[in-house]
């Protein structure tokens, strides 16, 4: 058992990174229009009753899935299991997880949380939260055998194809509407499941060698769950920190109101594109290599994520209050004073995803649920206090801080359990530039190879 497919030696963490970093700018490029023509066609009420939609379904998603995908990754990269032997024993279950997810929805709109969790009444939006819950975990379970098997590049590719697709049927929508229909968030789930059922398709056609492996093989079922308990905690603790704004939002100020603050949170969230990209490549090759260097590793990719991630805040803030009334409409001019907010704790935010990657990979999933926590309560507290008094600018406050607090806390769990000077997770380094340059001189080479 190998950590990639045979005849195909697994890329360098430089490349697998590079490669996801252009992969997020595209599929960020193509989310951009998308979301300004969702704004445009569906105004903040439908586009926040879809955006709560889709929160509610991550959530339970959450709830039920285990982190099982982290633990397919580290277990088929660390050459721990078989593929085809342990997705056999996973994917049956994803129907036990439907029936757990409708079950707690199901009292969970018997209580108060109803109006925080859907958008009123259709019934639309139970089947949609069901369908997305399965659908999302089946692809969760596909991408991480790709990225376990070192195929990283492959599972960017596919997302860059399902923005692509995703923005052509936007377009087709926006010329129904312009001929007359009414446009609805039912519309927008019924695109975003055929979105998830296509990416299903393609990573099932990536999979298909996998599946007709012969022989069995360890299904590593234990050793994946051994991985994903510990992890379980700390990644729904974080989903939370990054998701339980909307809920309280949408139960404060309704689903316009969300419309609004999501579209400040997805674009404060593009600072992340080099740290997400960066955290992505470096979990499995941690899990593979381990050592010192590993942490070395990591510590250049925080640091450079994080003054990427200013120099992009610095970016937004100056061309903000511009470009969201021009490119959204005149209906989300609101968001741009959440978005200022919300720029500080984000940018900082880069470091913890790169070093939570780190954290993950040498097996200690459980302290990044201790960092999350302290996160999840100042975004308990703060929410609490401050949507009731300033609406989504609370909001917006409330994670930002939360967000600061949270890296300080990864910083100091990474800088005690490596012994990499703080200075060298924060401050750029003299090789840094020098590093990138290389780089870039081996890929023209290796492109004028060819």
């Amino acid at each position: 058992m190998s950590a990639a497919p045979a005849g195909r030696p697994p890329r360098s963490l430089l490349f697998v990174g590079a490669h996801t970093l252009v992969s997020s700018v595209l599929a960020i490029g193509l989310g951009i229009i998308a979301g300004v023509i969702v704004a445009r066609v569906f105004g903040p009420a439908q586009k926040g009753a879809y955006n709560l939609v889709l929160a509610t379904a991550e959530l339970l998603a959450m709830i039920v899935g285990l982190a099982l995908p982290a633990g397919v990754t580290y277990v088929l990269a660390r050459g721990l299991a078989a593929p085809r032997a342990l997705l056999a024993r996973l994917v049956p279950g994803v129907v036990v997880q439907i029936a757990v997810a409708a079950l707690v929805l199901g009292i969970a709109v018997q209580t108060p949380l109803a109006g925080a969790l859907l958008p009123p009444a259709p019934a639309w939006a139970w089947v949609a939260v069901l369908l997305l819950v399965g659908l999302n975990q089946l692809v969760a379970l596909g991408r991480a055998v790709l990225v376990g098997q070192q195929r990283l590049p492959r599972a960017n590719t596919i997302e860059v194809v399902e923005r692509l697709v995703m923005l052509v049927l936007l377009l087709g929508m926006w010329w129904l509407v312009a001929a007359g229909t009414a446009p609805t968030a039912g519309w927008l789930l019924g695109l975003q499941i055929a979105m998830v059922l296509l990416v299903a398709g393609l990573l099932l056609r990536e999979l298909v060698p996998v599946l007709l492996e012969p022989g069995g093989g360890s299904a590593g079922v234990r050793a994946a769950l051994g991985f994903a308990i510990p992890a379980y905690g700390a990644n729904l603790v974080q989903f939370l920190n990054y998701r339980l704004d909307v809920f309280f939002v949408a139960s404060y100020r309704g689903t316009a109101d969300v419309g609004i603050y999501t579209l400040a949170v997805s674009l404060a969230q593009m600072l992340w594109l080099f740290s997400a990209a960066a955290g992505q490549a470096l979990l499995p090759h941690v899990a593979v290599h381990g050592g010192p260097g590993t942490a070395t590793t990591a510590a250049v990719a925080a640091r450079l994520a994080l003054w990427a991630s200013v120099a992009g805040a610095c970016g937004l803030a100056l061309v903000g209050w511009v470009a969201v009334p021009l490119l959204y409409g005149a209906a989300f001019v609101a968001a741009v004073g959440a978005l200022y907010w919300l720029l500080p704790g984000v940018a900082f935010f880069a470091v913890a995803n790169v070093l939570g990657s780190y954290i993950a990979g040498v097996g200690k999933p459980q302290l990044n649920m201790l960092v999350a926590a302290i996160g999840l309560v100042i975004t308990v507290v703060g929410d609490l206090v401050l949507i009731p008094r300033l609406g989504i600018a609370g909001a917006a406050i409330a994670s930002s801080v939360s967000y600061v607090a949270t890296t300080i806390a990864i910083i100091v769990v990474f800088v005690r359990l490596s012994g990499v000077p703080l200075r060298e997770v924060l401050l750029l380094q003299a090789a840094d530039r020098a590093a990138l340059r290389g780089f870039v001189v081996q890929r023209r080479a290796r492109a004028g190879d060819r």
